[in-house]
């Protein structure tokens, strides 16, 4: 899945803890839109929405002594909030970790993922 970056995140809360996020990229959810095929070919009956594709954000987090990814393995039924340099806000309900790249240069990349996401304004 292709992320999107809408402006650029300047911060990152994980269940209100501000983490040290060096870099930010935000994917909203959304559903697959599947055609209904009709008998005869080609022919289409209508446009059906299929299942959602979760919320996704993945984050470089700057490495620092407190950081622990276990503690991010552990990461479920969270509530993550993202703050653009504009000022809108994001939030992610019921969100949990998917993924890690290993510490590379100081660095750890990281993956979440939700069902619930919404845009406040800003």
């Amino acid at each position: 899945m292709a992320a999107t970056q809408l402006t650029k995140i300047v911060s990152v809360f994980l269940d209100g803890q501000r983490l040290p996020v060096k870099e930010a990229s935000y994917t909203p959810s959304k559903f697959k839109r599947e055609a209904v095929p009709g008998l005869a070919p080609g022919e289409i009956l209508g446009i059906v929405d299929g299942e959602p594709e979760p919320a996704q954000l993945e984050v470089t987090l700057a490495h620092s002594d407190g950081l622990s990814i276990q503690a991010y393995k552990e990461v479920q039924g969270a509530t993550i909030t993202m703050v653009t340099s504009g000022g809108k806000t994001y939030t992610m309900g019921d969100a949990y970790y998917v993924d890690h790249a290993e510490l590379s240069g100081g660095e750890w990349k990281v993956t979440f993922q939700a069902l619930r996401d919404a845009e406040q304004g800003g």
